[in-house]
């Protein structure tokens, strides 16, 4: 039985947060394949990013570079890491063998966002109380 079996038999709203993260993900490169010209929908889906890791970015730029792939990389990895770990917990308080664990499993579409949504909060509150930009 490979790893991603595993993890989902044993695991079920871990793997099914990190499916859709790693699918969100995804929506920049994707959209970013496209030339000058293509649909519409590719711009839509480029401007995702504005929602999880951008704003960490910029929240960090006085430490990395914003604008750098490398850095986006970085961020999606470190969000990926703290999905796995919020989702985890999840699924221990509220495993499949309660009800609401299959709840939160129907949830999962977006259960993953909120633990990036407070990280870029906090990243945000700190660098305006050192002093540091936070935007453009």
């Amino acid at each position: 039985m490979n790893l991603a079996t595993q993890l989902a038999r044993k695991s079920p709203l871990v793997a099914a947060a990190a499916s859709w993260y790693l699918l969100f993900c995804l929506l920049l490169p994707i959209s970013a394949l496209r030339g000058d010209e293509g649909p519409e929908i590719l711009d839509a889906l480029m401007m995702s990013a504005y929602l999880w890791p951008y704003p960490l970015a910029l929240s960090l730029q006085h430490w990395l570079n914003a604008d750098s792939a490398l850095s986006i990389l970085m961020l999606e990895v470190l969000g990926l890491g703290l999905v796995l770990v919020c989702t985890a917990i999840g699924q221990r308080w509220f495993g499949p063998g309660n009800p609401k664990g299959w709840r939160l499993l129907a949830w999962s579409v977006w259960i993953w966002y909120p633990p990036l949504l407070l990280l870029q909060v906090l990243a945000w509150g700190l660098a305006l109380a050192l002093g540091y930009p936070v935007g453009e």
